[in-house]
């Protein structure tokens, strides 16, 4: 009798473990449909590194157009901003914002890419055209914030400045150092929950660039 019942109470858990499960999966599933996003800005997040290494080339290569050389330094010179959009602690939303001006940057000076030594042309348009996803996540606020990443080559970072990076070497020498020391704290956090984190996102930046 007692092995009965045990029997049946392993089949009590057995059948409510399989419930949890199923359960699960409908929340992953919901999740996902959630956040059509997210898994956009994973890879991101994933590609960080080598993407702020293709602007680091770019800037210190004197061949590259000097217009999109400015527009680039502006990119670099918001990932050492101590107050940008987001704040880099709040992660992983903290870095997705450098990972978004990185890619309006990139599609403002798209005009200039095809001048580019070949070697950085491939890389270069695919972080322009990802600029078309987020204007489809930001909607009507996506015009303030490419008006905000224009302007990030004018807002002077440690007495840095778009034009000083193109003018100066030794400036720009600086700014890539700077840059260089920033990504040695860098961490590929994966996004868990990405319903919370397109939120999170959404709110920050439609937050601070009101009235910007």
């Amino acid at each position: 009798m007692a092995d009965q019942g045990n029997e049946d109470t392993e089949a009590v858990l057995k059948e409510k473990m399989e419930q949890v499960r199923a359960q699960e999966g409908q929340d992953m599933e919901m999740r996902f449909d959630e956040a059509p996003f997210a898994p956009k800005f994973q890879e991101w997040i994933d590609t960080f590194e080598r993407d702020v290494a293709l602007y680091i080339d770019i800037a210190k290569d004197e061949a590259s157009p000097a217009p999109l050389r400015r527009l680039i330094a502006g990119g670099l010179m918001y990932i050492i901003r101590q107050f940008d959009l987001i704040p880099d602690y709040l992660k992983p939303v903290g870095l997705l914002d450098d990972a978004i001006v990185l890619r309006i940057t990139a599609d403002l000076g798209a005009e200039h890419t095809a001048e580019l030594d070949p070697k950085f042309m491939k890389q270069m348009f695919k972080l322009a055209n990802d600029a078309e996803l987020i204007k489809e996540f930001l909607g009507e606020g996506y015009r303030d914030l490419e008006n905000y990443v224009r302007r990030q080559p004018d807002d002077a970072v440690h007495g840095i400045t778009g034009d000083s990076v193109v003018e100066h070497a030794a400036v720009r020498d600086d700014l890539l150092a700077q840059v260089t020391e920033e990504l040695k704290t860098f961490e590929a956090d994966a996004i868990e929950d990405g319903a919370k984190v397109e939120r999170q996102l959404r709110s920050y930046i439609h937050t601070k660039l009101d009235g910007k």
